[in-house]
């Protein structure tokens, strides 16, 4: 019999959107449905600690607004809080150094505002892919 994966499936299909703009909110869960996740949203990173549960979330997407003062450690702090999800920053100002910030603390990637919907959608989608080939070994093997 063949091992299991450690996190069920259904529950690596989350997306926690942590996002003060709700359009931007809105725009991030229609994208994540489209590509088979659900969402679960939050307009604070103090909002979104009490929301985070295990199973963990297959993506966070984490506006630099929504942090506040202590960006950097919030980011930190969603990393080490993602049991193996990736953390996806939305920069709305000053990319440069909150890219830089993100990067250092972990963040698998990081959007400028506006950004296209399609850069959204490609993680997702190749997340999606990546997780049917691990499932499909581990349900063969």
């Amino acid at each position: 019999a063949g091992i299991w994966p450690v996190r069920p499936l259904l529950n690596m299909k989350r997306v926690l959107i942590v996002e003060n703009n709700e359009d931007i909110r809105g725009y991030l869960a229609l994208v994540a449905s489209k590509a088979g996740y659900s969402s679960v949203s939050a307009t604070t990173f103090h909002e979104a600690e009490g929301l985070r549960q295990d199973p963990p979330f297959a993506f966070t997407f984490v506006s630099d607004t929504a942090c506040g003062q202590d960006f950097p450690q919030a980011i930190q702090s969603m990393v080490k809080g993602s049991g193996g999800g990736q953390v996806v920053v939305i920069c709305h100002e000053n990319y440069e150094a909150v890219s830089a910030a993100a990067t250092a603390s972990g963040a698998a990637a990081c959007l400028t505002t506006p950004f296209e919907l399609v850069f959204v959608a490609d993680i997702l989608c190749d997340a999606n892919e990546a997780l049917d080939l691990e499932n499909s070994a581990m349900v063969e093997g």
